[in-house]
Order: C-alpha cells, then structure tokens, then sequence
C-alpha cells in the first residue's frame, strides 16, 4: 500500500517479504555506526523485527516507518517513516538507505513525501529529527527538508550526543 509518492520514490507499509532487505539494511556498517546495532542476524529475527517495528503500530495507530521504493522499479531502497521517542515532544523522523543508493537525494525526497502525507493525514503541529553530530550527510538532509538544530542531548549510555532538530509543519 503506497503511502506517499514523490519523483523518484514513494513510500509503503512493510510486510513480512522485506526480510531480505530488512537484514541488509539493517547490517549496514552505516547503519550500525550512524543509527545502532539492532542485533537482527537472522530472518526469523527480521521477521520480529517488522511485526513490532511496522505492522502492530500501523495496525494500532501509532507513528510508524514505511518502506521507501524506487518509482521507476520497485526496489526497496530504504526506510523513512515516524517514531515516538519518550524524550522528544514531536514524533521523530527517521531514515535510512542502503550504501548504494545514498547521495542521489532519495532521502530528502522521502522525508518530503513524508512531510506531506503527515500534514494531509495527522494532527501533528510540529515533528522532531535526531542524528549524531558527525553525521553530515543526515544533517544535510535535515536543513535542506526544513529542519531546523534545536541542540544536542544524550540519550543512551553511549554518550554519543546526538543534534535535535524540529520542523513546524
């Protein structure tokens, strides 16, 4: 079920035949450096991993990720979508790519797309971003989508601070 569309690439729910690309995304070097190591090795773990991260919030309503296709073909590309984090007023935008398809500007195009749908379709009046400092590439995509830095906090016992951005909608 697509979700949202831009040019390039449109949004849709998950369903459990995105196992493959769910551990491919989620084994990433990037991934695990830029966002964290889920621990998900296994398809039976994948699998877990969609049933509580996608269908049982899009089934109860809560803020959800989708998966993000190319238009063109249908590949899955990566993930773009909302979470509520218990130390952010707004809910959270959050993404991520697999390597190869980063740096072609899908993720701003998906977090538009997002943006987009979520004004048409919820009643949020505002939405938050976070990602670590070092991470210039997710900054990037955050200012040039309308984000703006609100400062930095910690939020695990990494103490790896981590930029918070909002954007009003």
């Amino acid at each position: 079920m697509v979700i949202a569309k831009g040019k390039r690439v449109y949004l849709r729910k998950a369903n459990l035949n995105d196992t493959g690309f769910m551990l491919q995304l989620l084994n990433q070097k990037s991934f695990i450096d830029n966002i964290k190591d889920k621990n998900i090795k296994t398809h039976r773990e994948a699998q877990e991993h969609i049933e509580h991260a996608y269908l049982i919030p899009y089934q109860i309503g809560l803020p959800a990720p989708y998966i993000v296709a190319q238009a063109s073909s249908g590949e899955s590309v990566g993930v773009c979508g909302l979470y509520q984090r218990n130390f952010l007023r707004y809910p959270d935008v959050g993404y991520a790519f697999l390597d190869c398809f980063t740096g072609k500007g899908y993720a701003a195009e998906a977090v538009m797309a997002l943006i987009e749908y979520v004004k048409l379709h919820e009643s949020y009046q505002c939405l938050s971003a976070i990602t670590l400092e070092s991470n210039t590439a997710s900054i990037n995509v955050l200012k040039r989508t309308g984000f703006t830095s609100c400062g930095a906090i910690i939020i695990d016992q990494d103490h790896k601070p981590v930029v918070v951005f909002e954007r009003n909608l």
